[in-house]
């Protein structure tokens, strides 16, 4: 896809100039693909019901940009990667605060706040539509009602506009893409300068928008809107591409289990996939500046980072203990480590952690070292090193490669493709058949049906897929089932609940590699893995930071509530400080 960003905007100033397009000739584009698209528009290109279309696709262009930068940033959140570079030193760093600015400046740039804030302000900025305390953007660059949902809604008519229809249920599922990805994310949230806004506030207001607009207008749209736009879904199953209808049952199923109904997700999970079993919805991506793919390209092309192998370092019993539990950790840290990544031949993705005090540390296949050959070795009983499983074979949805940053080797992904140029244009997983099982695992477990939350991990394994390499979501070889003694060990009675959890949340952070989704994940488990940064875990080991994020600070000066209150001070209780030294957001959120 190929479009412009240029021209400096925020959240409360949102436009940019058309140049050399004609507006005749842009309403007439069904597809992003066939011009270059600005991102924003300026007040007189907005005017005319005939550019609906252009300012939709152009909010949906906008928050693919600060989703694929998000990608990138959240890798130091997701404990990935670490910077080994002075360049980008601040691309992989657990940040306290949400990574405000413009979009694709540099090689090294991570905003990624304004573009999702700002594609849904370009969407809808109506009070009665988002919070009823917002008072509007303070410049007025954007004002209220000027949104295209709104202006076709209350000003142009669904008649008025051209599609219009389709065009609104696409309005509404961005919409409620961009609010649920913050309120997924961010610690409290002010939207269009409202009061203080819990996570969960955030989040029914986005599930509102898939539930009562987004479905309704689908339903209305009928046979004027049966696929999704720009290749934006696709499945290897059933059909290619994907319904709207799927589309938004998989973006609710999102925002529901942020929200903990995990009876809901399941709902729309089971719906998608049972019409649609390999569902993947994307944010899609295309070679050069502004539309590429800075996950790859940052990460693995540039490759100013290296990726974390298992946190072995900590010194659990001196460092802070997890302020969700109370508990010290261990010396080595559950749930960390990329590098060598295996499962037994019984399924095995866990093993029991060698000093105690947590519940487990990834199955390795080999250890985190290469051979002079950068071949990596292989586990063996005369190196016996912490999760590494004499037998195990290699987790393949956990690719890398090594690559020469400055004046040393380290291992980068290789999830989008190899450090050859031209992945760039590979898309990103936003929304994927796996996420869904897992999904419908988790609620299986709640019952306590084991039988069926392994079958929806089994089913994974049977036809994984390495959904970055293409939008074809291409299956590769069939990984170990959970099966034999393993099996046996999910389903004797005993502690099966808590062991099945920490099963499934290994599987995220295996599927959600280099995707940005696995952040979320710990957000929902903090008690399992959280732990305090800026604790001095090794000098390789720079993360710092909390789990959810911090609103950028003008956002706190700028906004009524919050000069009423004390700017930043008016901060709420989920971006807390629970021990002396640490930063602002580093403690468990407490909404």
């Amino acid at each position: 896809m190929r479009q412009r960003l240029h021209e400096r905007w925020t959240t409360r100033a949102t436009r940019v100039l058309v140049t050399g397009l004609g507006v005749a000739g842009l309403t007439a584009c069904d597809s992003l693909l066939e011009v270059e698209l600005p991102h924003l528009l300026t007040d007189d290109a907005i005017q005319s019901a005939n550019t609906a279309e252009l300012q939709v696709n152009s909010a949906i262009a906008l928050f693919e940009c600060g989703y694929t930068h998000f990608g990138l940033t959240t890798l130091g959140h997701d404990d990935t990667m670490t910077s080994v570079s002075g360049v980008g030193s601040g691309n992989n760093v657990y940040s306290a605060t949400a990574a405000s600015g413009n979009c694709d400046t540099s090689d090294t740039a991570i905003a990624w706040f304004d573009q999702i804030m700002g594609a849904r302000a370009m969407l809808s900025t109506t009070p009665s539509r988002m919070v009823a305390t917002s008072q509007g953007t303070v410049t007025g660059d954007f004002p209220v009602g000027r949104g295209v949902y709104d202006r076709i809604q209350d000003e142009w008519g669904i008649a008025g506009v051209i599609n219009g229809e389709r065009l609104s249920a696409l309005a509404s599922i961005y919409v409620a893409m961009s609010l649920g990805h913050l309120g997924e994310i961010m610690c409290d949230m002010s939207i269009d300068g409202s009061d203080l806004l819990t996570p969960d506030e955030v989040l029914a207001v986005a599930e509102g928008w898939i539930t009562s607009r987004a479905l309704g207008h689908i339903t209305n749209a009928g046979t004027g809107f049966t696929v999704m736009p720009f290749g934006v879904t696709s499945s290897a199953t059933a059909t290619t591409g994907g319904t709207p209808t799927e589309m938004a049952l998989a973006v609710r199923a999102r925002i529901r289990w942020a929200r903990g109904d995990l009876a809901g997700a399941d709902a729309d999970a089971a719906t998608v996939l049972g019409t649609r079993s390999r569902f993947t919805a994307w944010v899609t991506r295309d070679v050069g500046p502004t539309r590429r793919n800075k996950v790859w390209f940052t990460n693995t092309f540039q490759g100013y980072s290296g990726m974390m192998g298992l946190n072995r370092n900590w010194n659990g019993p001196a460092r802070n203990p997890n302020p969700a539990t109370g508990t010290q950790w261990p010396t080595i840290l559950p749930f960390t480590g990329y590098i060598g990544l295996g499962l037994t031949p019984d399924g095995r993705a866990l093993e029991p952690h060698p000093t105690g005090g947590a519940p487990s540390i990834p199955v390795r296949f080999a250890e985190e070292a290469r051979n002079s050959t950068f071949a990596q070795v292989p586990c063996t009983v005369a190196s016996p090193a912490p999760g590494c499983v004499v037998g195990a074979v290699q987790d393949h949805r956990v690719q890398h490669g090594r690559k020469q940053i400055q004046t040393g080797f380290y291992e980068v992904p290789f999830r989008y493709g190899t450090t050859a140029a031209g992945s760039d244009g590979n898309d990103i997983p936003y929304m994927t058949w796996e996420e869904l099982r897992l999904i419908r695992a988790e609620r299986y477990n709640q019952l306590n049906d084991r039988t069926n939350a392994i079958a929806q991990i089994n089913a994974i394994r049977s036809a994984p897929s390495i959904t970055g390499a293409s939008s074809s979501n291409q299956a590769a070889a069939a990984l170990p089932a959970i099966s034999g003694a393993y099996l046996a060990a999910l389903t004797d009675g005993t502690n099966d609940q808590a062991e099945m959890r920490a099963a499934i949340i290994e599987e995220r952070r295996r599927e959600f590699f280099s995707e940005g989704r696995y952040m979320a994940t710990k957000i929902q488990n903090t008690d399992l893995t959280w732990f305090p940064r800026l604790q001095g875990s090794g000098l390789t080991y720079q993360n710092a930071g909390g789990v959810r994020l911090l609103l950028p600070a003008d956002e706190y000066t700028n906004n009524p509530y919050m000069i009423a209150r004390g700017r930043e001070s008016a901060r709420g209780t989920g971006c807390t400080t629970a021990a002396p030294g640490l930063l602002p957001g580093a403690t468990v959120p407490l909404f």
